[in-house]
């Protein structure tokens, strides 16, 4: 199937899964599927361990018979367990997951590939179905007052974002768009500074292991993201 096919078929596993971070270490599967159970079937739960020690590694996956359950799951955090509160989100694809951006908890959504004709309201018209925003831009030349091709979304919720990157593609009239999320320049620095660290055999936590809740490991060759439309994070200056 190809990833266009895929991201058009809602029903696939990527858009019935949540990553759950934040677990208390004696948190089991089962009792991770029991408190996500709430909010629908759970058909797979699993807890991530340590191969030698066989010990949690403090986050873990669930996945839903259906697509709604998981925005039902969100629509009701904070998620607590055992104690514990935990940070729910959803699953990005593995195209996505080998991205370090795509593991920030952002806000704001990045829009590139815009034709000079979109507008703000445009921009609303497109994103508005992912959740509520506070504020829409195209991003404009201050001389000509013209666009430079890309703007940004405000949400309330980081969700919003998430779902947006997941529901891609998406077009504005019959030009697709670019999506990515957001960093402000010091966000992208704090990231750049635990790559390095990883590269460099420090570091650890779950984002080696999550790529999306698949197996294939995050790929720690790999390059820093670079964003279109001459985006370096957002800051005073475009």
């Amino acid at each position: 199937m190809s990833a266009s096919s895929l991201h058009n078929d809602r029903t696939t596993e990527q858009f019935r899964k949540l990553f759950i971070g934040g677990l208390n270490p004696q948190t089991t599967e089962s009792k991770l599927r029991e408190y996500y159970g709430q909010w629908g079937e759970v058909v797979d739960a699993v807890v991530m361990k340590d191969k030698r020690s066989s010990r949690s590694k403090g986050f873990g996956f669930i996945t839903y018979k259906e697509p709604e359950m998981v925005d039902a799951a969100q629509s009701c955090r904070p998620h607590s367990i055992e104690g514990k509160t935990v940070e729910s989100k959803r699953a990005m694809p593995r195209e996505d997951s080998q991205n370090p951006e795509a593991h920030m908890t952002v806000s704001k959504l990045f829009v590139g590939g815009l034709k000079k004709e979109v507008t703000s309201e445009d921009l609303n018209d497109c994103f508005i179905k992912y959740g509520s925003m506070r504020e829409c831009e195209v991003v404009k030349f201050k001389e000509s007052g013209e666009s430079r091709g890309f703007g940004f979304v405000t949400f309330d919720d980081y969700d919003s974002v998430d779902k947006a990157i997941l529901y891609k593609p998406h077009f504005i009239g019959a030009s697709r768009v670019d999506v990515k999320k957001a960093l402000s320049k010091e966000q992208m620095n704090q990231m750049r500074r635990k790559q390095e660290a990883r590269y460099d055999g420090y570091g650890g936590g779950y984002n080696n292991d999550y790529n999306g809740g698949y197996n294939s490991g995050y790929n720690a060759t790999a390059g820093l993201p670079q964003m279109g439309g001459g985006y370096t994070g957002y800051g005073n200056n475009w």
